[in-house]
């Protein structure tokens, strides 16, 4: 077992990004973290001699009459740059706290730092691939840390201390191939972040591990073992009267009588005994799309349902939040699938092969993110990741080209999402699709026994 290190975790409020010496810090906070614990803190507000911009007291709610009797930072230069020795420098963003700060403390008179320095942004990218964004104060939200006031230095020191013992603490639950695979991408990342998952490793290696049942290695990839399909589903009656509506919404939704008039139209024309084709319209703010759900669920235990939307955005959309809420309304289960084209998955076998090719340190960093999703994900749907640079060369590399260009001999074939995706849409219930893709597989996704909603 390593000695455990010692985290600074450091965040500066300062009047601007200049580091020439014309922008000052007004606020400096440091919390040290040692084995998945805040053990110290240290925050103090700074006199930086000049008024302090509009937008910076806008931002930090810090004002000059908060500084005014504060110590300036040639006094407390010293006290900084002492409890920092012998520690790993952590910021969100990190380049930009470390810079300034060693920036300061050189015109204080004190040698520049050199410190091992961390990057929380970077880290938390890779070990939670999925998030809508990366700023402290939605992970702060997502992950409950506490996060007072946001754009204040001992507000977001805190909430970044408690970010870094929660990726600690989640990584050291991942299993150690992956873990061996990170370790040794790590000199990508920023300084010294790629550490972290190093130090985790080494602790774990000489232990025995027990891979989780919901998890299974190919090659030496992690990925998430596909889920067995329900069983054929029985015939649901649909709730026609007020009170089997009100006992099923009650938790969930209010009682919309547009709503439910819409719901009990579309079920009765469902119902027909003949093929006919229906438009509805429906006013906005009326809950449209779960007045249509409602009544094609039952639909779909006796029928196939394809849903088709306009674009890849609106099907996340429905599947992500209307179909969430339609499963926590409904008492019964159904085999729903979300099929997009091709380009949409990865190809786990040319991944796996990209891993061999020397990447840039961008390229790395993402396969690093991908490593972790794929132990995540049920789908391959790499839409699922919040990337910014989906335009990186490495997409190009590891797309996927269709089931006919798969190699049926490689390791991957038998696990591939594209395989699983078409599994799973011969047994779905409900099909949600786009347009296009409606068009170009008609063949597939048709059939007299199909009920088709093109939203």
């Amino acid at each position: 077992m390593i000695k455990e290190r010692i985290y600074a975790v450091v965040d500066l409020e300062t009047t601007g990004p200049k580091q020439d010496g014309s922008d000052k810090i007004i606020q400096f906070s440091c919390d040290f973290v040692q084995s998945n614990k805040i053990v110290n803190h240290f925050s103090t507000l700074i006199n930086p001699g000049m008024p302090i911009p509009v937008e910076v007291k806008k931002l930090t709610g810090i004002k000059d009459k908060d500084v005014r009797y504060a110590p300036y930072f040639d006094e407390v230069a010293g006290t900084i740059y002492a409890m920092l020795q012998n520690t790993t420098f952590v910021a969100h963003n990190v380049n930009f706290d470390y810079s300034f700060l060693s920036s300061e403390l050189e015109r204080a008179g004190y040698p520049e730092l050199e410190l091992p320095m961390m990057d929380t942004v970077q880290l938390t990218q890779i070990i939670y691939p999925t998030l809508v964004s990366y700023r402290l104060i939605d992970i702060s939200k997502y992950l409950q840390l506490s996060h007072m006031h946001p754009h204040k230095a001992d507000s977001d020191t805190k909430a970044t201390a408690e970010l870094l013992i929660n990726l600690k603490k989640r990584i050291e639950t991942f299993p150690l191939i992956l873990l061996q695979r990170l370790a040794k991408m790590g000199d990508s990342l920023i300084a010294q972040t790629g550490e972290f998952f190093n130090e985790v490793y080494l602790n774990k290696k000489d232990r025995e591990e027990k891979l989780p049942n919901d998890l299974m290695v190919v090659e030496d990839i992690v990925l998430k073992r596909p889920k067995l399909i329900d069983e054929k589903i029985s015939k649901q009656e649909y709730p026609e009267t007020k009170d089997e509506k009100q006992n099923l919404f009650s938790e969930v939704l209010e009682w919309r009588s547009s709503q439910i008039k819409m719901m009990d139209d579309i079920n009765n024309d469902l119902n027909e005994k003949k093929s006919k084709k229906y438009i509805y319209d429906a006013a906005t703010g009326i809950g449209k799309t779960l007045g249509y759900l409602m009544p094609i669920a039952y639909k779909a235990t006796e029928e196939k349902v394809v849903i088709s939307t306009a674009t890849t955005t609106l099907q996340n959309q429905l599947i992500d939040k209307d179909i969430s809420m339609l499963k926590e309304v409904i008492p019964f289960n159904l085999n729903i699938v979300n099929l997009k084209g091709s380009q949409h998955y990865i190809d786990i076998d040319k991944f796996y092969q990209s891993l061999s090719i020397p990447q840039s340190k961008k390229a790395t960093q993402i396969q690093m993110t991908l490593l972790v999703w794929l132990m995540e994900t049920s789908t391959g749907d790499m839409e699922e990741l919040n990337l910014l640079s989906m335009q990186d060369t490495i997409f190009a590399q590891i797309e996927h080209h269709g089931i006919r260009g798969l190699n049926k001999k490689s390791a991957f074939y038998s696990v591939d999402f594209l395989k699983r995706q078409e599994i799973l849409r011969r047994h779905a219930n409900i099909i949600i699709t786009n347009h296009a893709y409606l068009l170009s597989h008609v063949d597939k996704l048709g059939g007299n026994d199909t009920v088709l909603i093109v939203d």
